[in-house]
């Protein structure tokens, strides 16, 4: 459960599964006839009441009887898409939660001038579907605006570059994050890593099996779910604010903890994947909240992104050429300390001409892809920009920190000098990923670096909730003095690029690093 913020640790407080059977609310499903009595059942199996309609001569009586509306274009048909628009009209007078799956909404043209049918006549509560159809409605709305061409045509599978990993989770996020804000509504992109998002609250969600992607209709089946509970929340919230967003990050966790625990019962039968959504719906059955708690695994964007970033902080290398004769042994020389275990790389370069530091920026991108180390350029928007860099870090006299934030985007890491409190304070303000602090030991490539003791490092490291990173004079020898300052890492020059082992002397480094922040290799 690490990486919660408050926020989603009163989400798993929240009894949803036990409320759910308590106020059994209907649900109206307008869903595709290849799922309907899958999504029917794990509605039921929920504690929820489903409804199955989709004629238009009766979408509002049916609506009016309930406490939600799915609507799925998974097995679209003309003539009910007047249907759909009728029940979400009055789903919305009623103050309804409306959940809009465009399954294979990529697949056709129909399917796209549909879906944006839909999403302009009825202000949908929230939209659940995989990384395609959410790009692919995202592109048709964009092109809806500004005239942009919409997304390649695709079937009801995500495609690969869609899926959201460990690794890219970020970059797919930030589209469900767009989408969410230009529809003012949650959105579920589902996939290894879930994301849940109102635009400005994201979770990651990595509950779930492998087989949920192998079995047609698990979407589907998670739009009843989501259907279930956030039509309990309608109701519990009595004339309220209903909590939607935390509503849907506990079922889409809970769902995903029924499919970890369907596959569980499968493999003890040795049932094939014919079985699946039998034993999934049958989780449902038998789920309760503590079960959803004990399973539940969420991540905050940020807190992961925060995370992620500090864990890169741990050893970071920052070259300077004078300890190299010729570019070439300038690259070995990189390759050699992440070979010996740096985890990030800051290239800096004061006074080359900005050609041949975009060729070397381009030389050591390529190196640092190579081992997955992120690289951050020092105080050159454009050559990070150009050389396609992870990042860039900007001192207190180089350009303002709000100002390279807005040129990089949410994605790309940003790192701030701060020799003061308030100087890291104003960086994390201003959208520092991190904030550099020392010299801690003074330093032997500026000559007019000031030392910084070490109740000022404590003290900063106190003040922000961005990681920090000592820089100044560290080696293998006097790291350990660091301890207990409450840095992410230490940022080294000749401590690892002096050396005349650059590899060894990066892993004695790493060493003494992990033991300072309580890890091993």
């Amino acid at each position: 459960m690490e990486g919660r913020e408050e926020g989603s640790v009163q989400l798993f407080q929240a009894q949803w599964m036990e409320k759910t059977r308590a106020l059994r609310p209907r649900v109206h499903c307008m869903t595709n006839y290849v799922t309907a009595q899958n999504v029917a059942n794990v509605i039921l199996a929920a504690g929820g009441s489903p409804i199955m309609a989709t004629g238009l001569y009766e979408a509002e009586d049916v609506e009016a009887a309930c406490s939600s509306l799915v609507i799925n274009i998974g097995t679209l048909d003309e003539r009910v898409i007047p249907a759909m628009a009728k029940a979400g009209a009055e789903a919305v007078r009623l103050s309804h939660p409306v959940i809009f799956d465009p399954v294979g909404v990529g697949a056709s043209r129909f399917r796209r001038e549909a879906a944006l049918q839909i999403l302009r006549g009825v202000p949908v509560t929230l939209i659940r579907g995989n990384g395609s159809e959410i790009r692919t409605v995202l592109e048709a709305l964009r092109g809806q605006k500004g005239g942009q061409k919409s997304a390649e045509p695709c079937g009801i599978d995500a495609r690969e570059e869609d899926t959201a990993g460990r690794d890219n989770a970020g970059k797919k996020a930030a589209i469900a994050e767009e989408l969410a804000g230009l529809c003012g509504c949650i959105v579920v992109q589902t996939g290894e890593t879930d994301i849940v998002t109102d635009s400005r609250r994201t979770y990651y969600i990595r509950n779930g099996h492998p087989w949920m992607a192998k079995t047609t209709g698990s979407g589907c089946m998670l739009d009843g779910f989501l259907g279930a509970v956030l039509g309990t929340a309608a109701g519990a919230a009595k004339g309220g604010s209903p909590d939607y967003l935390g509503a849907a990050a506990w079922a889409v966790c809970a769902f995903g903890a029924c499919g970890e625990l369907a596959y569980s019962q499968c493999e003890a039968r040795s049932d094939g994947i014919g079985s699946f959504p039998m034993r999934l719906i049958d989780a449902a059955g038998f789920l309760t909240d503590q079960t959803v708690r004990e399973r539940a695994q969420v991540l905050n964007r940020w807190e992961e992104r925060k995370a992620r970033i500090s864990r890169a902080l741990c050893l970071y290398a920052v070259t300077d050429r004078r300890y190299s004769r010729n570019l070439e042994e300038f690259a070995a020389g990189i390759e050699a300390a992440v070979r010996g275990g740096v985890t990030m790389v800051q290239l800096r370069e004061k006074d080359l001409p900005r050609e041949e530091f975009l060729k070397e920026a381009r030389l050591v991108r390529e190196l640092t892809s190579r081992f997955q180390v992120p690289l951050i350029i020092d105080d050159d928007l454009e050559v990070a920009v150009l050389c396609g860099a992870d990042g860039l870090h900007v001192g207190q006299e180089d350009m303002p920190a709000a100002e390279a934030r807005k040129v990089l985007g949410t994605e790309k890491i940003l790192g701030v000098t701060a020799k003061t409190e308030e100087q890291a304070r104003a960086a994390q303000a201003a959208g520092a990923d991190y904030v550099g602090s020392g010299a801690v030991f003074g330093s032997r490539t500026k000559a007019d670096a000031k030392a910084m003791d070490y109740d000022t490092l404590k003290r900063i490291c106190g003040s922000v909730e961005i990681p920090v990173v000592a820089i100044g004079g560290i080696t293998a020898e006097n790291a350990d003095l660091l301890e207990g300052s409450g840095i992410a890492g230490a940022a080294v020059v000749s401590g690892i690029f002096g050396q005349k082992d650059i590899q060894q002397a990066a892993a004695d480094l790493k060493k003494k690093i992990l033991k300072i922040r309580g890890e091993t290799e």
